[in-house]
């Protein structure tokens, strides 16, 4: 399948935000003078952008999304793809080794690195949960991970966070002297987190499956007996190793 053409691309959302500006004036009753106004263009410029001839800039754009109270999002009329924001939002938060599409909005609410974590610890994907590591790394001396672990608990996750925080505390060691003395004291705020926690997984409770496509008794009960010792201490089902939580380290620090 041939590339997209890039102008083409634009040349259409240039139309989808001309066709939405113009309903949504003509909802509200208001002329084009009266939005001119508002917007701090000629009455002749704004005819322009309505009729897909130009664009609005940023700043034009965000008073119009306060003007007529809607979403950005409203103004895309793609669906939105929740695991494809979450690996933007990730790729933000310094996951390097993820690529973030230009045509996805990042969702709101997936804007900081607690939510992030926790949406990608929900979603149980090998690659988004490996990408947890860097974003631990970078941010953990303002993650609040006892909140974010009760928030996990609550939806009958105890061991995900845990579980991954010592796979990243693992990967650090396999890393070596390669991290950045900068990073060191939010390493350190990770392991005082873990050193707190309960250092094994329930006996009594049922293994927590977490990678998705996972879906026979079989293929759980194989991959649990071949996965890590971090992982049966946790009662994970993952075939994901410390190993693996390397790569996106290495990835992200090497794009400093």
């Amino acid at each position: 399948m041939p590339a997209a053409n890039p102008t083409t691309s634009l040349a259409n959302q240039r139309a989808k935000i001309a066709s939405k500006l113009r309903d949504l004036r003509r909802e509200r009753q208001w002329t084009q003078a009266r939005l001119a106004t508002e917007l701090g263009l000629s009455q002749n410029r704004l005819s322009e952008i309505e009729r897909g001839a130009g664009s609005l800039s940023a700043e034009q754009l965000i008073r119009v999304l306060t003007l007529f109270n809607v979403p950005l999002s409203s103004f895309v009329d793609a669906k939105p793809d929740p695991e494809r924001q979450l690996q933007n939002a990730l790729a933000r938060l310094g996951a390097t080794d993820l690529h973030e599409s230009t045509e996805v909005l990042l969702s709101e609410l997936l804007t900081d690195a607690s939510r992030a974590i926790r949406e990608a610890l929900i979603t149980g994907a090998p690659r988004l949960v490996t990408a947890i590591a860097p974003v631990l790394v970078r941010h953990a001396r303002t993650l609040n991970l006892r909140g974010l672990q009760a928030e996990l608990q609550v939806l009958g996750f105890p061991h995900r966070l845990p579980w991954v925080v010592d796979n990243t505390l693992r990967a650090v060691e396999l890393l070596g002297d390669r991290l950045p003395h900068s990073l060191r004291a939010s390493v350190a705020t990770i392991r005082l987190f873990r050193d707190q926690l309960s250092h094994n997984a329930t006996p009594s409770a049922p293994p927590d499956i977490l990678d998705p496509s996972i879906r026979s008794t079989k293929t759980a009960e194989t991959t649990a007996r071949r996965g890590s010792d971090t992982s049966r201490s946790w009662g994970i089902v993952s075939a994901l190793t410390p190993e693996d939580f390397v790569v996106p380290l290495r990835s992200a620090l090497e794009a400093d």
